[in-house]
């Protein structure tokens, strides 16, 4: 039976998301919308209505690119329907990881597609899902890799490692070569081969090849999982829509003052209510970069004048570069979220937990440009429990929740439940007994030798802990007998919580889908809980 966590269970969750989840009044002041009502979906809706959209050149660029990532008829129609003026998205986004990144991007686009059907069952217009690809951005360390399970239940990492390492270049522009083949290989070889081996290993090697960008590359890979469910995939890179977006990036040009006095203003807020800040802006800093070659911040450098770390330019300057070529500006990490609501007519958008940090923080942009802030939704949270994997935790008589901690600490907990009880019981009595004598011996010695207390004293608590040490070694040599105990613990764990991480965190789709097939993406969806924010245990019944 599937099952979920509350975050307050797991490591590492910040009050600020916990809150948002949780207690979402302390958290009104950064979130217009308490995603649990239905009622302030219907509000937002209200006031995108009276927004202007470029929806045409926005459908023309959604149809062109998404051809580009070889989408079905779902997705095509579901682009068409975006030319309705009542028609609202529901986005997601992501960086285009290596073979899709880790399964938590799976879960994002997944819980797009649900949340877009059922907001479109509540307020009766169209909802369409939409995924951004965050293919402006150029942390290539954090999409080079994808991670997998070999059959000997190690966690291995793959690195896509190209003849000539990119230096702050946006991902989509960054071109896949020769060296691709050797991840592909290197997949297979440390893969169990299955029935749907073959299937999956050409599905990849057709979307990852060489000369095709990182950014396409992901995107029909995405188009390829995601068949007839009507994703659609948008990635701001294009220089069409980088022509949409460009009034909001003079504006930032205009008067980056104003941006840097609406985020101090509620950066102080996020502190007096002692939640940290996700992203550091300092007063010098613009929200955005600019491409000299390189991805660089645009930042101030005098009052009216700004500098790519190269050139500094006075505000009409850039301004008639940024006319000149609109393509080379790209928002920072706080902008995003203001130029995705700035293109569409967006009602909600599903969040991990960096996000939700900051766009509490873009709350202050979303104000002084006058764009509607959407709902914040939680993104589905999950991990994947294989049966085989359910058995073994309930054979060691844990559950799931216990194996998301450190394995040692669950190895202790297992080898101490079946510690003998007869053992324990001695040693207890043992001890007992012990410090009864003990006790009346000290005192008769007292009454005629008081001097001789303090040794006392002294020695019985070297023979107490030498009872303490005995029974510690009693322990350990149970669990030397016990290894088996350790292997099957660290061997759920590497499923479960990999390298100490959700699952989600660590492993990629393929691992997977090699097992499952493609029939696993409907399954998650079908299976997929849109109304907690919890963390979801999936078992897998296939």
């Amino acid at each position: 039976m599937n099952s979920s966590i509350t975050f307050d269970r797991l490591p590492g969750g910040s009050r600020l998301f916990l809150d948002y989840l949780y207690d979402p009044q302390h958290v009104g002041a950064f979130f217009p919308w308490p995603f649990r009502s239905q009622r302030e979906f219907a509000s937002c809706a209200h006031l995108l209505d009276g927004q202007t959209y470029h929806r045409g050149q926005i459908v023309e660029i959604l149809a062109r690119q998404n051809t580009e990532y070889r989408v079905d008829d779902s997705v095509r129609d579901n682009i068409e329907r975006l030319r309705d003026s009542r028609a609202l998205t529901v986005f997601t986004g992501q960086q285009v990881g290596l073979f899709g990144g880790p399964l938590y991007t799976i879960y994002k686009a997944l819980g797009a597609v649900g949340h877009a059907r059922r907001l479109e069952r509540m307020l009766g217009r169209p909802i369409v899902p939409v995924f951004w690809l965050a293919d402006d951005d150029h942390d290539f360390a954090e999409i080079r890799w994808t991670a997998f399970q070999t059959p000997e239940n190690i966690v291995q990492h793959l690195d896509y490692r190209p003849a000539v390492e990119p230096e702050r270049i946006p991902t989509s522009q960054i071109v896949l070569d020769e060296r691709v083949k050797e991840v592909h290989q290197a997949l297979h070889a440390g893969s169990l081969p299955t029935e749907f081996s073959a299937e999956i290993e050409q599905a990849l090697v057709e979307c990852y090849q060489p000369g095709v960008t990182m950014a396409t590359a992901f995107g029909r890979w995405m188009a390829r999982v995601f068949t007839g469910m009507g994703l659609v995939l948008f990635s701001p890179a294009d220089p069409e829509a980088k022509k949409l977006g460009a009034d909001l990036f003079a504006r930032e040009l205009r008067a980056p003052e104003c941006a840097a006095q609406a985020l101090e203003l509620v950066n102080l807020r996020l502190a007096e209510s002692r939640y940290h800040l996700q992203v550091s802006h300092p007063p010098a800093n613009t929200n955005l970069f600019y491409f000299n070659g390189q991805r660089v911040p645009l930042n101030v450098a005098g009052q009216g004048i700004f500098t790519d770390g190269s050139v500094a330019k006075s505000t009409d300057e850039w301004l008639e570069t940024l006319a000149r070529e609109p393509q080379n500006f790209s928002p920072g990490v706080l902008l995003r979220p203001v130029l995705q609501n700035f293109l569409f007519p967006t009602v909600a958008y599903l969040a991990g937990p960096s996000e939700v940090a900051y766009w509490a923080q873009s709350r202050a942009l979303f104000d002084l440009y006058g764009v509607i802030q959407p709902v914040v939704i939680p993104r589905p949270f999950v991990t994947l429990v294989e049966r085989k994997i359910h058995h073994a935790v309930e054979k060691l008589a844990l559950t799931v929740p216990e194996i998301l901690t450190d394995p040692e600490a669950v190895v202790n907990k297992v080898a101490q439940r079946s510690f003998p009880a007869d053992l324990v019981r001695l040693f207890a009595e043992s001890r007992e007994c012990f410090t009864e004598h003990l006790g009346e011996l000290e005192k008769a010695v007292a009454s005629f030798e008081p001097t001789l207390q303090k040794s006392f004293s002294l020695g019985a608590g070297k023979m107490n802990a030498e009872l303490n040490a005995l029974e510690k070694k009693a322990f350990q040599a149970h669990k030397r007998k016990n290894e088996i105990i350790r292997e099957q613990v660290y061997k759920i764990s590497a499923h479960l919580y990999p390298e100490g991480k959700l699952q989600e965190r660590v492993i990629g789709l393929p691992y997977y889908l090699n097992k499952y097939g493609f029939g696993l993406v409907k399954y998650i969806a079908e299976h997929l809980r849109l109304d907690t924010g919890d963390h979801q245990l999936l078992k897998l019944e296939l």
